[in-house]
C-alpha cells in the first residue's frame, strides 16, 4: 500500500511529495501544449504569495509547456522590464532557498513574463491584452491555449468577464 500525507490524505511519491491522483494512468506528468496565463490582479498578495511561486516551482520542475507565457494584468504601473524584476523580488522573499531566482533558469522564465497596466473597466486594456496574446500565439505557438486566472475581488468578476467576451477572449 501506498504512503499517504497524513495532512491531506493524497497519495505519497517516493520522494515525498504528494502525488495526483488525476493524472492516474497518464503517460506523463509532463504538460506539451503551449499556453499564455494571464493573471488578472497580478500586482496583489494573492498573485506574489501563491500564484507567481507556484508557477515558478512548475518552471524548475519542468511541468510547464515547453513554450509558454505568464502575462500580468492589474492597475499598478509597470512596464515589462519592471515587472519581471518585481516578480524576482517577490520570488526572493517567498521560495524556498534552494529554489530563488537566479541563473539560466530564471533568465528563461523572466524572458516570459509581460505586464498590461489596466483598467478592469476600459475596454482598451483588454485590446492591449488581445494584441499580446496574439503576439505570443504568433511568437510562441500558444495557438489560442490561453489561462484567464481571476486574482481579483470577485465584485469586479462580472465586469472582466464582460471585457474578456467583447474582445472576443472567450473562446
Amino acid at each position: 500500500m501506498p504512503e499517504e500525507n497524513v495532512a491531506t490524505k493524497a497519495p505519497v511519491t517516493s520522494d515525498g511529495t504528494a502525488s495526483n491522483p488525476l493524472r492516474a494512468g497518464l503517460a506523463a506528468d509532463r504538460i506539451t501544449s503551449p499556453c499564455s496565463a494571464v493573471f488578472f490582479g497580478a500586482s496583489g498578495d494573492l498573485f506574489k504569495r501563491m500564484l507567481l511561486p507556484a508557477v515558478y516551482a512548475m518552471h524548475l520542475k519542468g511541468t510547464l509547456p515547453a513554450d509558454f507565457a505568464l502575462v500580468g494584468f492589474a492597475r499598478t504601473a509597470y512596464d515589462d522590464d519592471g515587472f519581471r524584476e518585481y516578480c524576482r523580488q517577490q520570488l526572493q522573499l517567498f521560495m524556498p532557498d534552494d529554489s530563488k531566482p537566479q541563473g539560466a533558469m530564471w533568465e528563461d522564465f523572466a524572458r516570459r513574463i509581460s505586464y498590461i497596466t489596466a483598467d478592469f473597466n476600459d475596454t482598451r486594456h483588454f485590446d492591449a491584452l488581445k494584441q499580446r496574446l496574439e503576439q505570443n500565439d504568433r511568437e510562441l505557438g500558444t495557438a489560442g491555449n490561453h489561462l484567464f486566472y481571476l486574482s481579483t475581488p470577485p465584485s469586479v468578476f462580472p465586469e472582466i468577464i464582460k471585457h474578456l467576451k467583447r474582445a472576443n477572449l472567450d473562446k
